[in-house]
């Protein structure tokens, strides 16, 4: 049977986390960065998936900050250099990740900082667009901070959801980046902050 996803429940040490946490609520030098509507989901993308996946509620507000990013030639954005002070907190994720999976490198392809809204009405099963962030065999992490609503969807090839995973702090959600996956907003609460990574095997960047 092939790898689908897998929960870690507490993969860093408590200070390590609250380390991160505290980064990302500290207002005054963190920089969240409003994404403009398209920048997660193509609005092509998004119309043909609405045909597939019925309770799509596509919120396109949307903060976040882009720690590292390679472009399709495997080049660094600009972007990266200047928020290279933050990539500790990418670097002990990932450090830790690889000790507890047993994996020897990982090659980081793509890894930011999401902050999403509460929005009230949005629907009970309701989820963001269902996409995957590259065409290519790749792995996925998501780190939440927060105990928080707003979980993250799953999806099996005939678009039934495989898994519902509620946010939790200190916990990684690591999957099949090729597994069509899809965000909610909280509902209960005012924020869902993750930092979300994506990779493949091979050297390590960080």
């Amino acid at each position: 049977m092939s790898f689908t996803y897998k929960e870690i429940k507490n993969l860093l040490p408590k200070k390590q986390y609250l380390m991160i946490k505290d980064c990302l609520e500290d207002n005054s030098s963190f920089p969240w960065f409003l994404n403009k509507p398209g920048a997660t989901v193509e609005k092509h993308i998004e119309k043909q998936q609405s045909k597939k996946f019925k309770n799509i509620e596509e919120h396109p507000l949307l903060f976040n900050m882009m720690y590292f990013h390679q472009d399709e030639q495997g080049s660094l954005m600009d972007q990266t250099k200047f928020h290279e002070p933050h990539l500790r907190l990418i670097s002990t994720i990932c450090k830790e990740f690889v000790v507890k999976e047993k994996i020897k490198k990982i090659h980081i392809l793509r890894a930011r900082a999401n902050l999403m809204l509460q929005v009230k009405n949005f629907k009970k099963d309701g989820h963001n667009t269902p996409h995957i962030d590259f065409e290519f065999p790749h792995y996925i992490l998501i780190y939440y901070i927060d105990n928080t609503d707003g979980d993250t969807f799953l999806f099996k090839k005939n678009n039934s959801i495989m898994a519902r995973i509620k946010p939790e702090p200190n916990k990684l959600l690591f999957f099949d980046g090729l597994i069509y996956h899809a965000s909610s907003n909280p509902v209960k609460n005012k924020f869902r902050k993750v930092i979300n990574i994506s990779f493949t095997k091979g050297d390590n960047l960080i």
